[in-house]
């Protein structure tokens, strides 16, 4: 409306004057102090913002140059304009200025848990396929840094085939779909040494809602695989011989959490039907030897050992009984209770 442009336009205190020339015209005055220089504009009311656009524009220079505290920012909605006072706008300036030092903290503290944890970062842009990486990427794939532009396909011949078609699927869920990329697979360095690595990533998406990048990070796991690995091995040659290892509860008549699968081949049983109550193991001990065994081990719970250690008979699917060392030990909490019970038995016939 007419009068109330008028009245925007008075309450700024740049503008000297404003008067209506015709029901469709505004003229401006302003008058530039320092160099006694007149501004007068002739405004038609639907042109009056792309006017006043081009008056901030031509003399933006000017006035910051002459030492004008009053800044005018200009936000165009709709057919308003809103006037902001330069003390806000400082305002913004320094809200702006801290939101930029609080990413640059961010950023830099990023970059400490980047090189303290082996962690490498990447961004895969999709449409020009290009992919960067920060020096740890580089360093994780045994690659030099020559500043040349790497691509998707630097990443897929560095991955091992077996692990390729894996890794490229997730990630093109990730574009597609979720969004997220989560991985772990090999990758072969170029003296053909192997490492294993452990990936995680996020996509970022333009306004059309359309994924643009990929964003992520690395990290080197081969120590923590090779070390899973070898006690998988020794479980695994533990387990594969004459001991069975149990997980029992704290609970009446020690219900099975878990039995190693070479209990079969030990005492004849099938895992579940031990887990599952099918068979309890107390009764599997022989007779003559059960209250011996409830003896000791009741005396080494009201001692609070940790571990108690002794020999009985346990009886066979087939119905036989054989003699077995058995070690169980303690699992307790900070108040000294039994919250586990860890054991294994040994077959001692031979």
């Amino acid at each position: 409306k007419n009068e109330d442009t008028l009245k925007l336009l008075k309450s700024d205190k740049l503008i000297d004057s404003t008067e209506p020339v015709s029901g469709e015209t505004i003229k401006v005055k302003k008058r530039l102090k320092q160099n006694n220089i007149y501004l007068s504009l002739e405004v038609k009311k639907e042109k009056v913002l792309s006017i006043a656009k081009s008056i901030i524009t031509r003399f933006a220079a000017y006035l910051l140059s002459g030492g004008i505290i009053m800044l005018l920012v200009i936000y165009f909605i709709g057919r308003k304009m809103i006037v902001l006072p330069g003390d806000q706008l400082f305002g913004l300036n320094k809200e702006l200025e801290e939101k930029n030092n609080e990413l640059k903290n961010v950023k830099e503290r990023f970059e400490l848990a980047s090189d303290a944890g082996d962690l490498g970062v990447w961004e895969w842009d999709i449409k020009s396929n290009s992919l960067w990486w920060d020096d740890n990427m580089f360093e994780i794939y045994g690659k030099s840094n020559d500043n040349s532009i790497l691509s998707y396909e630097d990443w897929r011949s560095a991955v091992h085939p077996e692990d390729l078609a894996g890794a490229e699927k997730e990630l093109e869920n990730a574009v597609k779909r979720t969004g997220v990329f989560k991985w772990v697979f090999r990758i072969i360095l170029p003296d053909k040494s192997i490492k294993f690595i452990s990936a995680s990533a996020n996509a970022r998406h333009n306004e059309y809602g359309e994924v643009i990048s990929i964003t992520g990070v690395n990290w080197d796991i081969t120590e923590e695989k090779l070390v899973e690995k070898n006690l998988w091995e020794e479980r695994n040659l533990f387990v594969s011989g004459p001991t069975v290892v149990f997980k029992w509860s704290p609970e009446e008549n020690w219900p099975v959490l878990y039995v190693s699968p070479n209990i079969k081949s030990v005492l004849g049983y099938k895992p579940e039907e031990l887990i599952e109550g099918k068979i309890d193991y107390l009764e599997l001990i022989h007779a003559d030897d059960f209250e011996n065994v409830k003896h000791n081990m009741l005396r080494d719970l009201a001692a609070r050992k940790d571990f108690f250690e002794q020999q009985y008979r346990l009886q066979k699917k087939d119905g036989s009984y054989g003699w077995f060392h058995d070690f169980t030990s303690f699992i307790r909490d900070e108040k000294n209770e039994v919250t586990g019970i860890n054991g294994y038995i040994m077959d001692i016939n031979d």
